[in-house]
């Protein structure tokens, strides 16, 4: 079986295109997260994160809009399938959000990732954010 995480997150006062860069830029992903990212702004280009402990492949690259990957944590059995990550990033009245689906979790790391979202993204986004 598997599970699909859906999470929309605000950040007042940054923009869509700030939180899309955020994720899409290398430099920016690291030192946001503070973990070394490789990822380029091209479909059909793979990618790693957090020190490549994840990975996968962009399938859909919308600049400031959205991204659409395929997904894959090294804590992933060798025959669970990718797991489906897409983010929209969204101008809001007071600031951007992003709108996240992650389908095709594997049910034993979905606990694992669920949490990792917010404390290895968001979180560390904010922080970042405040920081600029």
């Amino acid at each position: 079986m598997s599970k699909t995480i859906t999470q929309t997150v605000t950040f007042k006062g940054a923009t869509a295109k700030a939180l899309y860069n955020l994720y899409m830029n290398a430099k920016a992903h690291a030192e946001a997260t503070g973990a070394a990212a490789e990822i380029t702004k091209k479909v059909g280009e793979k990618f790693n994160a957090h020190n490549k402990t994840i990975r996968g492949k962009n399938l859909l690259v919308s600049a400031n809009k959205m991204v659409v990957q395929t997904w894959r944590s090294r804590t992933f059995e060798r025959q669970d399938p990718d797991s489906i990550l897409t983010l929209r990033f969204v101008d809001t009245d007071d600031g951007a959000q992003v709108e996240m689906v992650h389908a095709l979790i594997p049910d034993e790391a979905h606990p694992h990732i669920k949490k990792g979202w917010s404390d290895h993204y968001w979180k560390k986004w904010r922080s970042y954010l405040k920081n600029k």
